[in-house]
């Protein structure tokens, strides 16, 4: 039983972690995407 609630909990970190990098990475692409719209439409 102690086994299983620290493996839920190291799954739980882990999947935390992937989250994070997951937020992080679409916050780019995001900030990516409006100035790259931008970008479109000053040359367009």
């Amino acid at each position: 039983m102690v086994q299983e609630m620290a493996r839920l909990r190291r799954l739980d970190a882990a999947s935390e972690e992937v989250l994070a990098e997951y937020n992080d990475k679409f916050e780019r692409l995001r900030e990516f995407r409006k100035t790259h719209r931008y970008t479109i439409q000053c040359t367009g």
